[in-house]
C-alpha cells in the first residue's frame, strides 16, 4: 500500500512539473488569443477570486465541512490565495448512546495553476486544531481531547467554467499525514465546490 501511495506521489509531481509545457502547447495559444483580458491592466479587484465548498450531512449525527477561501490571480492561469477550513461531527452510537462532538477549525495557504483544458495541479499548506469531547446519554462530559498538526496537500482536480463562475472536484494528498496527525482519518482529502471571479 505504502508503494501505491509513492507512484501517486510522483504521478501527482510530474503533473505539476509539466505546467509549463502545457501553457506552450497550441490550444492554450488558442484560448489566451480569445482572452482580451490582459492581467496586468486589470484593477487588483478585478484579480480577486472567491470560492470553496460546503458539505452538509448526517450519518447518526450532524456533519458540516466548511472551507471558504480568496485568492488572486497572478497570472491567467495561476491563483494564489488563502482560506479557512471548519470541520463539525456529532455522533451518537446506537448501541451505547455515548455521544462524541468533533470540532476542527485552521487555516490554509495555496497555489492553484491551470495545466489544460480544466484540468489544475494544487498544492497547499494547512494548520488545524480539533476539540473533541465525548459525552454521555445525559451530555456529561466523559473526555475531552485538544491537538494541532499540519498538512501539506498536493494534487489537482477538474473544473468546468461558466462565465466568471466554476464548479470543481479537488483531489489532494497530505504528504505529512501519520498516524499520530490529528483531524484526518486518511491522507486523502476531496473536495468540491465553487469559484467565483475566474
Amino acid at each position: 500500500m505504502k508503494n501505491n501511495w509513492s507512484i501517486i506521489f510522483v504521478m501527482m509531481l510530474a503533473l505539476m512539473t509539466t505546467t509549463a509545457f502545457a501553457q506552450t502547447g497550441k490550444e492554450y495559444e488558442e484560448q489566451n488569443e480569445k482572452n482580451t483580458d490582459d492581467p496586468f491592466e486589470q484593477g487588483w479587484k478585478d484579480k480577486l477570486v472567491y470560492g470553496g465548498n460546503i458539505f452538509p450531512g448526517y450519518n447518526n449525527g450532524w456533519i458540516l465541512d466548511f472551507t471558504p477561501f480568496v485568492g488572486y490571480k497572478l497570472t491567467n492561469t495561476t491563483v494564489a490565495g488563502v482560506g479557512a477550513n471548519y470541520f463539525y461531527r456529532s455522533f451518537r452510537d446506537p448501541y451505547t448512546s455515548f455521544k462524541g462532538i468533533t470540532r476542527m477549525y485552521g487555516g490554509r495557504a495555496f497555489i492553484m495553476q491551470d495545466l489544460l483544458m480544466g484540468v489544475f495541479g494544487q498544492a497547499e499548506y494547512d494548520y488545524n486544531y480539533i476539540d473533541y469531547k465525548q459525552k454521555d446519554r445525559n451530555d456529561n462530559i466523559l473526555g475531552t481531547f485538544k491537538g494541532d498538526s499540519p498538512g501539506f496537500l498536493i494534487g489537482g482536480g477538474y473544473s468546468q467554467r461558466n462565465g466568471r463562475i466554476g464548479y470543481n472536484l479537488t483531489v489532494l494528498y497530505d504528504v505529512l499525514y501519520s498516524r499520530q496527525s490529528v483531524g484526518r482519518n486518511s491522507p486523502l482529502v476531496i473536495r468540491g465546490g465553487i469559484i467565483l471571479g475566474m
